[in-house]
């Protein structure tokens, strides 16, 4: 089954769930970098997850190869957009795999964060407990033909930032 086959309402289920561990990312350079006109932020998403008692986030490998270059890493945060902003070297990075091209699989990373920083996050948040599903994965396997497994992440796309110079000079 294609994902534009799904029922609207069964879409709306999921997005509701994943809604409490998704976050977006976002990287900008640092004030005494110079930015050009044209510069934009660089991000993607990440999934909060709990593997154990460490605290991680899940994102694709590739995110965290452009989001590490820079001072902060901004996190979307509920109805506090980017209001948490952590530096790259605080996470300890785990890349699964550096492979980018989607014929010989995952492009992915768990960052893992500082404890102080994961309490500070889960007054926003919720971490996915992997050990739990793992567990209760193992007691009662799903039905996989007709259970729902959801991946997501942002699609990855380029935009352009438009100047309308004559505007500005009126």
């Amino acid at each position: 089954m294609r994902i534009e086959d799904l029922p609207q309402e069964v879409m709306d289920t999921v997005m509701g769930g994943l809604q409490h561990y998704m976050i977006p990312i976002l990287a900008l350079p640092a004030q005494e970098e110079k930015a050009s006109p044209d510069s934009h932020p660089i991000g993607g998403t990440g999934t909060l997850v709990k593997i154990d008692r460490a605290h991680y986030i899940l994102t694709a490998a590739h995110v965290w190869h452009l989001v590490r270059k820079f001072k902060h890493m901004l996190l979307g945060l509920n109805d506090q957009p980017f209001a948490f902003t952590i530096p790259p070297e605080r996470l300890n990075p785990k890349v699964l795999s550096d492979t980018f091209s989607p014929e010989w699989g995952p492009d992915l990373a768990l960052l893992e964060i500082a404890h102080d920083d994961d309490e500070k996050i889960s007054a926003y948040k919720n971490f996915l407990d992997l050990s739990r599903q793992r567990h209760e994965f193992g007691e009662h396997p799903s039905n996989i033909e007709t259970g729902l497994w959801a991946v997501t992440g942002m699609v990855h796309a380029f935009s352009a930032i438009e100047h309308d110079h004559e505007a500005k000079s009126q």
